[in-house]
């Protein structure tokens, strides 16, 4: 249920997100990481319906494979160029899949690898629990990104 009302949230902050900028001609895309793989959810669209419809679908669960969104992230940047993309990343930091015995690791490599030439890259920290690891955080600060904590009472 915790699960349910995380995704509820992440989606709203999306949706308050594109409703902010939405007089400007903006494309989003969507990729997530469930069950240890990455999905496109939504091809790069200037339809931000299409987009939140897209996300509507999100579901969580199962290990959580960075290198494989940033993998998948790397092939859409790849075929729609745009010189200032942003990069969003709703986690709670706990990378623990991955082709190695070291799935954070990889993940940082590769994003520093094909990804650090992003405009912009923002860790959206959702974790939520009494206990809390940090580790978006430690995300953040090793590929050198901006750190946003999302608090609720949840």
């Amino acid at each position: 249920m915790m699960k349910d009302k995380q995704i509820a949230f992440i989606k709203g902050l999306v949706a308050a997100t594109i409703d902010r900028y939405k007089t400007r001609r903006i494309k989003y895309a969507a990729v997530a990481l469930h069950n240890g793989t990455a999905q496109l959810l939504s091809a790069p669209t200037l339809h931000a319906d299409e987009l939140l419809q897209a996300i509507g679908t999100l579901k969580t669960g199962g290990k959580t494979n960075m290198q494989s969104g940033f993998a998948l992230l790397h092939q859409l940047m790849k075929t729609n160029t745009q010189q200032k993309a942003s990069l969003y990343i709703f986690t709670d930091g706990k990378i623990n899949a991955g082709n190695t015995d070291s799935p954070f690791e990889e993940a940082v490599r590769y994003y520093k690898q094909f990804l650090s030439s992003f405009k912009e890259t923002t860790v959206v920290d959702n974790e939520r629990g009494f206990v809390k690891l940090g580790k978006a955080g430690v995300l953040a600060e090793a590929i050198n990104a901006k750190l946003v904590k999302v608090e609720t009472n949840f």
